[in-house]
């Protein structure tokens, strides 16, 4: 029962609580899967050395060869989320969680897009720019299941690639008027949204 009032405070973006409430599985039994539980709160509240702690823990105490694959890969988890909070993180740019659908990172997208697209911030276009360029490159990669696995892992996602506009990226386009929105992947998909 636990696990699924951490999960729901997680999906909440309660993250304090899903951490409080995480503890309290350590409290009653120190397993694995509790551990677990527990890392993965800590990585979404952002609290990534507190993740690689519990993760080692789990590795630690792991009775299992099949335990122990499981928590070396969430130690490997918390270390690329770890380094990419130092970094560019797509997740933070675009506000959603690592474990965040397609629908919900396109929902992110398109509001993040309309609200930074410099034709609605013509006060604002150097900062509209960099937000907009941001965002567009954060959904490239998380739309993308090979780019978002790679980014993920802590790998280079545009290593010997120029970067995402270099690559046949994606181009935008934006018509304020009429309050309407096109996106080219580069890959042959076009979006249409309406605001």
């Amino acid at each position: 029962m636990l696990p699924k009032i951490v999960l729901s405070h997680t999906n909440l973006k309660d993250h304090d609580k899903a951490v409080e409430e995480a503890k309290k599985l350590i409290v009653i039994e120190e397993t694995p899967n509790a551990l677990y539980c527990l890392g993965d709160a800590q990585i979404s509240a952002e609290l990534f050395n507190e993740a690689l702690q519990t993760f080692r823990r789990a590795l630690e105490i792991a009775p299992t060869e099949e335990e122990k694959k499981i928590a070396q890969n969430k130690l490997k988890e918390a270390e690329a989320a770890l380094k990419q909070s130092k970094e560019k993180n797509y997740y933070k740019i675009l506000g959603v969680d690592r474990k965040a659908t397609k629908k919900e990172i396109k929902k992110a997208y398109k509001d993040g897009a309309l609200k930074w697209h410099p034709d609605k911030n013509p006060d604002n276009v150097e900062e509209a720019e960099k937000k907009f360029s941001e965002i567009a490159e954060a959904y490239e990669v998380l739309s993308d299941e090979e780019l978002r696995g790679k980014f993920d892992r802590g790998e280079a996602v545009f290593e010997n690639q120029g970067g995402p506009q270099q690559r046949g990226g994606p181009q935008f386009h934006f018509n304020g008027g009429g309050q309407r929105f096109h996106f080219n992947n580069g890959g042959g998909q076009r979006f249409h949204f309406r605001h």
